[in-house]
């Protein structure tokens, strides 16, 4: 919150598929995404039952996610056109199962 305003939001559904992160545009390159991710992450790695986390970015966020951590991998699902499918492993030895 900025002075009682909201200023970004952000959704995981299930601890493992980040569905959105939005921060309001006079907001972007201030930390408020990243912080949105941050404590996100840090409530997954306990509770996410898959030992990852996952989100189809829009290439314009791609670097955004891959700063903070996250890989690119193939995605067997069909995805939106432009998606960008990116996971974020909670151990070091990225042997999550990926659904």
């Amino acid at each position: 919150m900025h002075q009682e305003r909201v200023i970004g939001t952000i959704l995981v559904k299930h601890f493992w598929n980040l569905a959105e992160l939005y921060v309001l545009p006079e907001f972007h390159g201030q930390g408020a995404g990243k912080n949105l991710l941050k404590t996100a992450l840090e409530i997954c790695q306990i509770q996410s039952p898959r030992g990852h986390l996952r989100v189809n970015s829009s290439p314009n966020a791609v670097g955004f996610y891959t700063q903070a951590g996250f890989d690119t991998f193939d995605s067997a699902a069909p995805l939106p056109y432009g998606c960008v499918p990116l996971i974020y492993y909670f151990s070091p030895n990225k042997t999550t199962h990926i659904n």
